[in-house]
This record gives C-alpha cells, structure tokens and sequence, in this order.
C-alpha cells in the first residue's frame, strides 16, 4: 500500500471497542503488525469483497473476526520468523479465549496462500477477486475455525514433527509449561534457587525465565549430550541466567557448590548476562 504522510493508517475499524492491534517488538524496535477485527453491526473490511461468503458463515451461527492490516518491517521478515509466530499465538489465544470467536477469516494475497493453507490451515472459500483496500491486489477469503485447531493441529503435526516446528505443540503443548511454570512461581519463594532436575531440551526453565528475573535457575541433567540440547536452546530463546550443569543426581551437591561444579563439569554454565530481565529477550520456538 501506498505510505501516509502521518506514517499511520488508521481506518473505522480500528475504531471499535473490540478492535485490537498487536505490535511485535525484537530488542525493543517495532517490527510487526497486525490487527484482530471482531464482526459486528459495522461489518468487516472484508464484506466489500467477500460479504456472500462471510454472511453464510454468519448464516451457520458463526461468531467471525478479520485478522487485518498486516504489516512487517522488510528487513526482518525473512530473517526471523519468532515474532510473527509469536504473535499469532498470542492472536489466537486472545480471539478464542477472551472473545470467543469461532473462526478467523483473512484476505490473503495470492502470493501467502500456500503458507496459510498448507501451514496454518485455513481453508479457501472463494475464489481470486482483485482486492482494492490493498491496491487491488489480487486475494482470496480463508477462514480458520479456533474451536477445532487443536485437533486440526495434532492431525497435521502430532508426533511426526520435532517441537521447534510442531504448530500443535507450539500454539498448545506449551500452555501446559505455562500452567505448570506459574504454579512453580506461585509456590516459591519470591526470590531464591530453583533446580531443574532432569533438564531435558530446557523447556520448563526457559518458560520460568519468561516470568520471573528474580530467581537463579539451574538446569541439571547426567547426559552431556542433553545439556548440550538444553543449552543451545537456552541461547536460542535469549533466556538468560540459565546454568547448565552436568551432574548425577544421586550425588547432587549442595546449591552452595553448584557454581563451581557447573563450572567443572559443563562448558555452558551460562547462556548470556546481556539483561537483568530476560523475558525482555524472550524468543519462542522456531516455526
């Protein structure tokens, strides 16, 4: 689209009281937006194209919002995909969750088609028409029904996919981490150790990183090898303070001498130092 002088674009929609827009920030520079557009007695942007299409799902009971105004900064987008991903996650949780949509609908460019098909399973419910709210290029409408994405997910992903890139996992294996991380928090003290025994590919204190800069976290495993996993994953998340420590847990030392022993026995004894608030740098699995 063609740039504003102001630098913004702001339309009726943005306007609504249940209009919402999600900014994605990496090291604190904006890099990604999009909007989430509940339907209501205005309509959707999406009504001046596809308003047949829209109304029958409207017809079925159907609860619908625009994911709009999608917009990324073009010297990051093919570089990391952790903010856009992270971003739809947080997306569809806020639209299914908090306002109980049952589908998201999209006018997505012929070009993207295949990515949110193939990937992120929409359907395609009609054909291409040429699109003048985004200079008429070419588009076609692609609704995601939320109440069975789980499922959708777990058929398409299950167990076939490492985690890093398993959609199933990444929108809803880590809502039982989070559950389980706060509950940790919840329990501990608010300041002080917490041991991770049995660390495994890092993913519990990664996530307690996420919430919490006040606690030293260590992350004990016997097996070299998973340490290894454990923290290059620490360092992929940006998750810092994290120490990784080869020990046997029938012989586990005391908090006290874990420093030197990390030091001893392991050669990631730290991901980064870099900022005392981790969750800041925060970056979820690859997708």
């Amino acid at each position: 689209m063609d740039p504003h002088p102001s630098k913004m674009r702001i339309t009726k929609y943005n306007l609504l009281p249940k209009s919402t827009t999600f900014v994605g920030k990496h090291h604190g520079r904006v890099v990604l937006t999009m909007s989430l557009i509940p339907d209501s007695e205005h309509g959707l942007p999406m009504d001046s194209l596809f308003k047949r299409e829209l109304d029958q799902m409207r017809s079925r009971g159907r609860y619908i919002a625009e994911v709009g105004n999608l917009a990324s900064d073009p010297n990051f987008r093919n570089r990391n995909q952790n903010v856009p991903m992270n971003a739809n996650k947080i997306m569809h949780n806020y639209a299914h969750r908090y306002l109980n949509i049952h589908d998201l609908v999209i006018a997505i460019n012929l070009r993207h088609k295949w990515f949110y098909r193939n990937i992120l399973m929409f359907k395609k419910i009609s054909g291409k028409r040429d699109y003048d709210y985004v200079k008429g290029a070419p588009a076609v409408a692609m609704p995601l029904e939320l109440l069975k994405l789980n499922e959708s997910y777990l058929r398409a992903y299950g167990n076939s996919t490492a985690p890093p890139r398993n959609l199933h996992h990444f929108f809803f294996g880590e809502m039982l981490d989070t559950c389980f991380v706060l509950s940790v928090l919840d329990a501990a003290p608010a300041r002080g150790v917490i041991l991770d025994l049995g660390v495994g590919t890092a993913r519990i204190p990664i996530n307690i990183r996420r919430f919490s800069d006040r606690h030293a976290i260590w992350a004990l495993d016997i097996s070299q090898s998973m340490l290894e996993i454990a923290a290059k994953n620490i360092e992929t998340a940006e998750a810092l303070d994290i120490h990784c420590v080869r020990v046997d847990m029938k012989r586990l030392p005391s908090t006290g001498c874990l420093r030197g022993y990390g030091h001893q026995s392991c050669g990631h004894a730290s991901s980064s130092r870099a900022h005392p608030h981790a969750q800041r740098g925060f970056k979820g699995p690859q997708a």
